[in-house]
């Protein structure tokens, strides 16, 4: 077991940021990590020195001018940081002594109201029936449902919910934007066959081989921006989100040798012919289709 190892998860985290700064931004300061943690300045103080111990003080100086310790030339990293984990700091990171955040995020155009929301995340931790008012895009109009919700997922762009309903006898995904209203019925039974352990499409995976668009002149720079291997990229994805993952990544699925632009879709469903009768891909895929 290694140093790191020994150290409390708190004080794991708190390493962990101070080396994001260090490689994302060149620097890290004691009140950086005061207001990140909410720590007093003593326990920041200690914090930059264990990490420059257990770094043998190659990764970082104190930099008397600004007060703040730098990153060194002989860095080296002692956290294996995800893409996610650092993308996930970076979003959250301002320009100094500004409120701007250094990444610009797009506003989302659709949000839920938290009060037809939080009723759902009620019913999902305390497997609970809820009853909505929901505007069914397919009827034109408001509608009154009894569903059982199980999970809730998002797109980047969008969040939904997955759930049973009563009305329509099945599991299906509502957009939690076109909820109005939500209350949960505690004195409703679930039944066996509305539980999540039965939503067959939500609990089986299958593998979407993605490859860059057959039309594109250059798929090699594709391929390096997807991290592709052998020219592919494999996502294991549940059943019943499939179709949405692929719209938001706007793959193109379309069959024979008809394509989408490729000037839009960079990427392709090379696996469609065996993925296209999953109904959410049937839905939501992004293809060619004639009248």
């Amino acid at each position: 077991m290694n140093n790191i190892e020994l150290l409390s998860d708190n004080i794991r985290d708190r390493l962990r940021y101070i080396e994001f700064s260090l490689l994302y931004k060149g620097e890290i300061s004691r009140s950086d990590i005061m207001s990140k943690f909410n720590v007093k300045e003593a326990t920041a103080t200690r914090d930059i020195k264990s990490y420059s111990d257990l770094s043998n003080n190659k990764n970082c100086f104190f930099d008397s001018k600004t007060k703040k310790n730098r990153i060194k030339e002989t860095f080296q990293q002692l956290y294996n940081l995800t893409d996610e984990e650092a993308l996930f700091w970076l979003k959250q990171e301002t320009y100094p002594n500004q409120s701007s955040f250094i990444t610009y995020r797009f506003k989302r155009l659709s949000l839920p109201e938290q009060k037809a929301l939080a009723p759902i995340t009620t019913a999902i931790m305390n497997k609970l029936v809820v009853q909505i008012k929901y505007l069914s895009l397919n009827q034109g109009r408001e509608t009154i449902r009894k569903i059982i919700p199980h999970s809730i997922m998002d797109d980047g762009l969008r969040t939904y919910i997955r759930a049973y309903d009563r009305v329509r006898e099945n599991f299906i995904t509502f957009s939690t934007s076109r909820i109005i209203e939500s209350e949960c019925l505690p004195e409703y039974q679930i039944e066996p066959i509305e539980t999540q352990d039965k939503d067959t499409e939500w609990n089986e995976f299958i593998d979407l081989i993605i490859i860059p668009h057959p039309k594109l002149l250059h798929k090699n720079i594709i391929e390096y921006e997807y991290k592709m291997i052998r020219g592919e990229l494999k996502c294991t994805v549940r059943k019943a989100v499939a179709g949405y993952f692929l719209f938001a990544w706007s793959v193109d699925c379309s069959t024979g040798d008809i394509y989408l632009d490729h000037q839009t879709h960079h990427l392709y469903l090379k696996n469609i012919e065996q993925l296209k009768n999953i109904e959410s891909i049937k839905k939501l895929a992004p293809k060619k289709t004639f009248l």
